[in-house]
């Protein structure tokens, strides 16, 4: 995926590579049905807690190399909510090392939940895989990566 900036505008769809869909199926190009729907401008959050109980939520709104740095403990997530549009990769280690996650993208027009093995939200939501297809455990990010429309959305992007 590319690095760039948000875009606001409407577009026919846009292109991603090695990316997954909520079902995990591979994507090359995303319909753009999700533009015309949502206008919010974070769209991914981390989610700390378990289903039934108290649960923490951190808006991450760019790619951060370490969580840390916008306050947001490291090894400590649940699960993930994304927006229509937008995407993430999760990383186990600072500055985007070991890549614990395939890039996910949600194609759909709603939020879909994605969560862990073994996390609080157990049996809720879309599992996340790693690029082997097992799936993984809670609490090991440390950095992520952000997508918008295939785009990573970076610090240096933002306006």
């Amino acid at each position: 995926m590319s690095s760039g900036f948000q875009s606001n505008y409407n577009d026919s769809g846009y292109t991603v590579s090695n990316s997954y869909d909520h079902n995990n199926n591979l994507i090359t190009t995303i319909p753009s049905r999700d533009i015309y729907l949502n206008t919010q401008q974070v769209g991914v959050y981390m989610l700390n807690g378990s289903r039934g109980g108290s649960v923490t939520i951190y808006p991450i709104s760019c790619s951060l190399k370490d969580l840390r740095f916008c306050g947001i403990p490291i090894d400590d997530d649940d699960a993930w909510l994304v927006y229509p549009g937008y995407g993430f990769q999760l990383f186990n280690q600072i500055n985007y090392s070991n890549p614990l996650s395939r890039v996910y993208t949600n194609i759909s027009s709603v939020p879909v939940l994605f969560s862990f093995a073994n996390g609080g939200f157990l049996n809720k939501g879309t599992p996340i895989q790693n690029t082997f297809s097992s799936t993984i455990d809670c609490d090991q990010t440390a950095s992520v990566k952000i997508y918008f429309r295939g785009t990573e959305i970076n610090i240096n992007n933002l306006s």
